[in-house]
């Protein structure tokens, strides 16, 4: 049975704020340092967010894949995807993550194309 508690959750939300960072939407940003076995619940990812591990391990669930993270590992989930995460026993994770959309119309070609890259490409 998983704990649902933290040692430590910052966790803030912007939803609704328009907290505009030139061609980008900050939507939130969080820092979860996990009890043992601590588990989110599965939800579908509203905007794009990039998860940053900052020590301990864990399980990353996105979609129908699992990614086995570890200190210094990052991870995007896009928009649309499910995804959860369940902390190690042993060795609790602590990570950062960052909740972010673009700015539409899309009117710069860079930006266009960082944002063609995290709707295409796989994780590794």
């Amino acid at each position: 049975m998983p704990v649902n508690r933290a040692k430590f959750h910052f966790d803030n939300t912007y939803a609704g704020m328009d907290m505009l960072y030139g061609p980008y939407v900050l939507y939130q940003i969080g820092d979860l340092s996990c009890e043992a076995g601590y588990q989110t619940f599965e939800h579908e990812q509203a905007v794009y967010e990039i998860t940053y591990v900052l020590s301990g391990t864990g399980a990353f669930y996105v979609d129908d894949t699992v990614y086995t993270m570890q200190k210094g590992d990052l991870l995007l989930v896009r928009k649309g995807q499910m995804h959860n995460i369940i902390s190690a026993e042993i060795e609790p994770l602590r990570f950062f993550y960052l909740g972010f959309d673009f700015v539409e119309p899309i009117v710069n070609e860079k930006i266009a194309q960082l944002k063609s890259f995290f709707d295409t490409n796989e994780q590794v």
